[in-house]
């Protein structure tokens, strides 16, 4: 299913656009890579009147695995990253907590959150007593 929509300008357009995250975008414009550069969601975008699905389907190599009903507002397709464990960690030194903790425990303290609160602060005051 396709779908062609008429804006009152570009800035509608894209907006349009963004907010739809169409699984499979096609760009005709006079420029179309330049428009191209102002969308942000969209499972995958075909830019330009050569550009076509078949080709990334088929053998271009872009992914044929997309986000559908708009969650290309929040992810692009399946690609070879999705199949590597991300890990992540963290490491502070005093001068860290020093510049962490304070907003952090405010932070906390604005969302109601007591125990994150407490472990920003006491991990601060340790260092201060």
């Amino acid at each position: 299913m396709g779908e062609i929509a008429v804006a009152r300008d570009e800035a509608a357009l894209v907006a349009y656009s963004d907010h739809i995250a169409a699984e499979h975008l096609q760009v005709h414009t006079a420029d179309a890579r330049a428009f191209a550069q102002r969308l942000r969601n969209y499972g995958s975008l075909f830019v330009g009147e050569l550009a076509s699905v078949v080709y990334s389907d088929k053998c271009v190599g872009t992914n044929h695995t997309l986000p559908t009903m708009a969650a290309g507002r929040y992810t692009g397709g399946l690609w070879v990253g999705s199949y590597v464990k991300v890990a992540t960690h963290q490491w502070l030194d005093e001068r860290g907590v020093k510049a962490v903790a304070p907003p952090a425990a405010r932070q906390s303290a604005s969302e109601g959150l007591e125990g994150h609160r407490r472990a920003a602060q006491l991990r601060l005051d340790r260092m201060q007593g």
